[in-house]
C-alpha cells in the first residue's frame, strides 16, 4: 500500500492510501467517519476488493495525517469549500477521470456532497449510514455544542477528545458497546480495524477536529441532493442511532433513483454488526461497476 499526502491550495495537507494502483478500471474512493482514519477500511475490505482493485482511502480533512493550515477560520469551511478540497485531491490523483465514492458515517455526507457540487466527476455513491444534515445526537451532538461556545467550550472539547483517542483500551470499549449484535465471528476484525484507526486518532489535533465539528453542524444539503446524478446507494442500519433508518428513507426519496438497503439488526457500527452482509454487498457493487464498465466499452 501507498500513503501519500496532497496539499491544496489554501494549505490543507489530505492523506490518501492507495493500492493497485496498476489495475484496470475506474478508481473506487473510500472516505472513513469522523475521528476515524484512512486505516479504517482495508482491514474490511473483501480480500479480493482490498488486493485486486484500484482503490482510495482518502481522509476526511484535519484528521491526521491530514491537517488544517494554522490560521484557518472554521467559518470558511463550508459545504462547497469541503467538496472543493476533495475535488482538488482528486486532481492530483486522476486527472478527469469519473470516481465511485464509498463513505461511513461522516464519508457518507462526504460523498453525497461531492455528488452535489462536482455532478461530472463523481458516478457512482454508497453511502453507509450517511446523512445530510451535521447535526448529530447524542455525545457527538454535545461535542459539537462545545466546539461553538467560545475558549472554555473548546477547551473541554479537547479535553474529551484527547480522553477518548489517547487511550486504546477505552477507545475500543466505547466502540465495542456501540455494537447491537455480539458475533464473535467478527471479533477479530473488529479488533483488528480499531487497532488500525487508533495509529491515527490518538494523535489528532484537536483544533483541527474543533473545526468539522463546529461547522458541520451547521450545514444540512437535504434540498440539493435532488440535483444528484450519480447511482445512488444509500445503506443503513434498522437500529442505527446516530445516522437512523428514517433519515436514510427521506435521503432515498430525496435523491433521484436511489435505492436503499437495509441492514437488519444493525446500528452504527456496521462492520461490527453485520461484517458478512456488508462484504457481500461491496462486493456484488464493485462487480456491478465493472461489469457497466465493460458494456459501456463494448457499446
Amino acid at each position: 500500500m501507498r500513503e501519500q499526502i496532497i496539499q491544496t491550495a489554501d494549505g490543507q495537507k489530505i492523506a490518501v492510501l492507495s493500492d493497485n494502483q496498476s489495475a484496470g478500471g475506474a478508481p473506487i474512493v473510500f472516505v472513513h467517519g469522523i475521528l476515524g482514519s484512512i486505516r479504517f477500511w482495508p482491514p474490511i475490505l473483501p480480500p479480493r476488493i482490498r488486493e485486486s482493485t484500484r482503490w482510495f482511502s482518502i481522509s476526511l480533512p484535519g484528521h491526521h495525517p491530514a491537517r488544517f493550515p494554522c490560521g484557518f477560520r472554521a467559518v470558511d469551511f463550508t459545504s462547497q469549500r469541503f467538496a472543493e478540497t476533495f475535488e482538488e485531491v482528486f486532481n492530483v490523483l486522476f486527472g478527469d477521470e469519473p470516481v465511485s465514492i464509498v463513505g461511513y458515517s461522516t464519508g457518507g455526507f462526504a460523498a453525497l456532497n461531492h455528488a452535489v457540487h462536482f455532478p461530472r466527476r463523481v458516478a457512482n455513491v454508497l453511502s453507509i449510514a450517511g446523512f445530510s444534515n451535521g447535526r448529530w445526537p447524542g455525545s457527538l451532538g454535545l461535542l459539537q455544542r462545545l466546539a461553538r461556545r467560545g475558549a472554555i467550550g473548546r477547551l473541554l472539547f479537547k479535553k474529551i477528545v484527547s480522553i477518548l483517542t489517547g487511550n486504546f483500551r477505552l477507545f475500543e470499549w466505547i466502540h465495542q458497546t456501540a455494537r447491537v449484535q455480539r458475533q464473535s465471528q467478527f471479533d477479530a476484525v473488529v479488533h483488528e480495524t480499531l487497532q488500525a484507526v487508533f495509529q491515527d486518532s490518538s494523535r489528532h489535533n484537536a483544533a483541527d477536529l474543533r473545526i468539522l465539528f463546529e461547522r458541520l453542524r451547521g450545514i444540512n444539503i437535504l434540498d440539493e441532493l435532488q440535483t444528484i446524478r450519480a447511482k445512488t446507494l444509500i445503506v443503513v442500519g434498522d437500529r442505527d442511532k446516530i445516522a437512523s433508518y428514517e433519515h436514510a428513507k427521506e435521503l432515498a426519496g430525496a435523491i433521484p433513483n436511489a435505492e436503499l438497503v437495509t441492514f437488519n439488526g444493525s446500528g452504527h457500527l456496521f462492520f461490527a454488526d453485520c461484517l458478512t452482509e456488508y462484504q457481500g454487498l461491496l462486493t456484488d457493487w464493485v462487480d456491478g461497476l465493472a461489469e457497466l464498465e465493460l458494456s459501456l466499452e463494448v457499446a
